[in-house]
Formats: structure tokens, sequence, C-alpha cells
């Protein structure tokens, strides 16, 4: 999906995992069809899923790109109450800490996937390492903008964006928000015996790993790091 409108590209794509996350390899992350409108598709979900009520979704109009909340009768609506026409979407993600959906408008109808650490009925992938990554939200936040549920961010390129998200981030005096996503990577495991001169590489003998998939996983408050240099310059800020 296309959100570079509202999102910037760069990503910290190494982040070293919290402590008392998951180690590389214990992991799984399954996948399953769910084709349909996207309006059957968010039902079918939702049933199987009451708790993926309050879902973010990010959708694709023909006329622009919106934030939303899912709630629970399926319908997504945007910070004024404004429910947006599933008709009206050619593409969505929608997520919770659990899981995500991707949905693509495929003519009347569309095709989409659900994956997460504990979604079954189709393919799967174990053996995954995975590691947080962040992508930085434009604009800084504009309190007079805020509503219940929804923080408000501003700057002169976007405008006003108002963003979805928990109480806890909502009360956060943090300026900035951003994106936390989950990468999950895979090893490619050796066909015969390991050379042993290759288990300093790794300890299951061989250097190669791959990003298998990223999740979008939660929006949370951040304050990045302004950084001065000689004379007091200010030299912006740094994002880690």
């Amino acid at each position: 999906m296309n959100t570079t409108t509202t999102i910037t590209t760069t990503i910290t794509n190494m982040a070293v995992p919290e402590a008392g996350g998951a180690t590389a390899g214990d992991l799984r992350l399954g996948w399953r069809r769910v084709d349909g409108p996207l309006a059957d598709v968010l039902r079918a979900v939702l049933a199987e899923r009451p708790g993926f009520a309050g879902a973010t979704a990010l959708l694709s109009t023909p006329s622009a790109f919106r934030l939303a909340r899912l709630r629970a009768d399926g319908t997504c609506v945007t910070a004024d109450g404004t429910a947006i026409h599933p008709d009206d979407v050619f593409e969505a993600r929608a997520f919770t800490a659990d899981v995500e959906l991707r949905w693509v408008r495929r003519l009347a109808t569309g095709e989409g996937v659900l994956l997460g650490e504990d979604v079954t009925g189709g393919a799967e992938a174990t053996g995954l390492g995975a590691h947080d990554g962040h992508y930085l939200l434009w604009g800084e936040h504009e309190p007079a903008a805020d509503r219940a549920g929804w923080r408000g961010l501003s700057s002169h390129r976007i405008g006003l964006l108002l963003v979805p998200v928990e109480d806890g981030v909502a009360a956060a005096a943090k300026n900035r928000l951003r994106l936390v996503v989950r990468e999950y990577f895979a090893y490619d495991l050796p066909t015969a015996e390991p050379d042993p001169c290759a288990d300093a590489l790794d300890a299951r003998g061989h250097g190669n790993a791959y990003v298998l998939d990223e999740r979008l996983v939660r929006v949370e408050a951040y304050a990045p790091i302004r950084q001065t240099g000689a004379q007091g310059i200010d030299l912006g800020e740094q994002h880690g």
C-alpha cells in the first residue's frame, strides 16, 4: 500500500528486541486467505475474532488515503464519525496487536489475507525470529485537534492528520507518533552437516537469514532526540 503521504519511508530495520521478547527461532507466523467484498471480509473476521473490533484501518480510496477505526458492526469510521463506504475502498489494511488483515479489490470482489502468530487454517512458517521496526508519522502533535480516541498531527506538508490511538497514547506528553511493525525473519537451514567454521557466523551453522514478512502492530507516542552541533546549531531530529 502506498502510504507515502502520511508515513516516512525510513524504518529502523535492526532494532534490538525488547527485554523478555521472543528469541530468534521460536516463533510461528500463520496466514489464511479471506476473499470476498471488503464488507463481507470484515464481518467474517469479526465473527471469528470479536477482539478485532477497534482495529486501526488504513484505507485507500480513489480520492484520499483515510485513517479509520473498525467498529464491532464492521463499519470503518473516521474521527468525526463518518462511515467510509467499503465499495469506495480499493486497498485496505487493518490491524490490532495480534493480527493484521490485508485486502485488495478485484473487480466486484476482493482478495484478502489474515496473518498473525495465532492464525490457523491456512499456511504457516515456523522457527522464525522477529524484531520491531518503526515508521515515523508525518507531523507534530496538535493538541487543539485531539478528539476522544484520536490524536491530531500537523505539518506544513500534509496539513492536519487525525490518527486513531489508544488511551495511553492519547495522554502521552511525547509530540510525535510512530507506527510499530514486527518483522519476521527466517533461516535457510543447511541441507547437509554444516561446516564447523560457520558456527562463528550463526549458532545454527550458517549465516543466511531473510525477512519473511512484516506485520503492522500498533501506533505509539514517540519523542525524537534533537541533535545539536557546534555553537549550538540545531541539526534536527535523530530517530532510532
